[in-house]
């Protein structure tokens, strides 16, 4: 965004000097992809590393798919994945797409205008956040829009799935956040809490937090105790036992983070985790912090990383990219500890992801599906070029599965849980078939720091 300002034509010239090119942001070493689509982490003797295996799901040839784009939303009910909105060149989407997992196929939904009070369509949106509510129903907050659509606070709407109905959030209060994008949110009964992101009108970092409560549609910004994160953007966001808030990275143009922040919702009060290695030896993890010298090699600073919550505690954070380069790379987070009251997180490292997986980039989604809570489905992405795969992701060796695998007549996955999980997207689409809002390469904004410090 900065370039925005200080170099208006970047976009354009980076397009001459080949925008389409494959360049690789890194090596392909350690995880590859293999074949029939598959690619396999790598686990290490050492017992420092987990198991991730990815598989492609491919619709049949030749039938109507989402075309390539980052920054977009998802979510997983049941046998439905949807993928919402996000960028793609320059352009803002707005459309909504189904896949089914049972038939392998998708389909494009069109979203209802109701004549009713508060109903209303979505504008374009991306880096805005997704959280589920129950059944098909979700709740979007805020996000990044074209110039016509901007607003001075921070919007909240209510999505309907399987209605596509969607109801704007009244707003009460006298501490309502501004409008932006790149935030993390948090679901906590009816509780959304909002921090940091990058204001959509003044392009500034922010580092508030703010509550919104969905029943008495107020929002609030707490003080809470403690030393909470910098400003940032583009930082990934989780829930542990209805009661921790887990911040992961983020970051600006001129400097990302590798940091765990955790916020306590009972006593309202932040803390920064210790983030440490697993040791093969005795199971016992190392020193050093996140950030700190040495460990900084092993889990890079990130942003516009993808992340899921597996197996109830296992925080899987994947790709993003940084002022130096590409974060090609994935790791498991075992948020465990927290329920214990310990400050201390381990991680595992998933190795190279590979460029074959679509989870080498900025921007992808990811998002569990799965009854015991192992597999995840990633989409879309950018990584010089818009991506459109679309993968399971399979967490643990394969041997977890084999009883729900027998139960399976076809295809991949099982039936999903009734509930499904969210990530950062955006949602609204007209009755029109085309997905597209916008139209300069320029309003292409955020989340490209590998790609923009590399050509520079």
């Amino acid at each position: 965004r900065q370039l925005e300002y200080d170099v208006p034509s970047w976009w354009s010239d980076y397009i001459a000097y080949g925008l389409n090119q494959p360049k690789p942001f890194g090596s392909t070493n350690g995880s590859s992809a293999g074949k029939g689509g598959e690619a396999e982490g790598k686990e290490e003797e050492d017992g420092e590393s987990a198991e991730c295996t990815f598989e492609l799901l491919e619709a049949e040839a030749g039938a109507p798919h989402p075309k390539p784009r980052y920054e977009h939303g998802s979510l997983c009910v049941g046998t439905k994945a949807f993928i919402i909105g996000g960028r793609s060149g320059g352009r803002y989407l707005n459309d909504c797409w189904c896949f089914d997992l049972k038939r392998g196929s998708w389909a494009q939904k069109q979203w209802r205008e109701v004549d009713q009070s508060n109903n209303t369509i979505l504008p374009p949106l991306a880096a805005a956040s997704y959280l589920h509510l129950s059944s098909f129903k979700c709740v979007v907050v805020g996000g990044h829009t074209k110039p016509d659509d901007r607003t001075e606070d921070l919007k909240v709407y209510k999505v309907d799935l399987q209605t596509m109905e969607v109801e704007k959030c009244n707003a009460f209060g006298d501490d309502i956040p501004t409008a932006r994008g790149g935030h993390a949110s948090a679901l906590i009964r009816s509780q959304v809490f909002v921090f940091g992101g990058e204001e959509t009108n003044t392009r500034k970092l922010a580092g508030d937090l703010h509550v919104y409560d969905l029943h008495s549609s107020t929002w609030s910004r707490v003080e809470a105790k403690g030393t909470p994160p910098c400003a940032r953007s583009g930082h990934s966001c989780t829930v542990v036992g209805d009661k921790y808030v887990v911040i992961f990275g983020g970051g600006s143009v001129s400097r990302c983070f590798n940091d765990v922040h955790v916020l306590d919702t009972q006593s309202m009060e932040w803390f920064e985790a210790e983030l440490v290695p697993f040791s093969s030896e005795d199971g016992e993890a190392g020193s050093k912090k996140a950030g700190g010298d040495g460990l900084s090699c092993e889990f890079q600073p990130r942003a516009g990383h993808a992340s899921v919550l597996l197996k109830g505690c296992q925080w899987c954070v994947v790709g993003g990219g940084n002022n130096t380069s590409a974060c090609t790379d994935g790791h498991v987070l075992d948020l465990s500890s927290l329920e214990s009251g310990a400050k201390v997180i381990r991680f595992k490292s998933l190795g190279e992801l590979g460029e074959e997986t679509c989870l080498s980039c900025e921007g992808a989604s990811l998002v569990e599906t799965s009854s015991n809570g192992n597999k995840a489905l990633a989409f879309g992405g950018y990584n010089g070029k818009y991506l459109d795969r679309f993968l399971c992701m399979t967490l643990g060796p394969e041997e977890e599965e084999e009883e729900e695998e027998e139960e399976e007549e076809e295809g991949v996955l099982e039936d999903g849980a009734s509930d499904g999980k969210a990530t950062g997207g955006k949602g609204g689409a007209e009755e029109d078939t085309s997905p597209e809002s916008g139209s300069e390469a320029a309003q292409d904004q955020g989340g490209l720091w590998g790609m923009i410090t590399s050509f520079f």
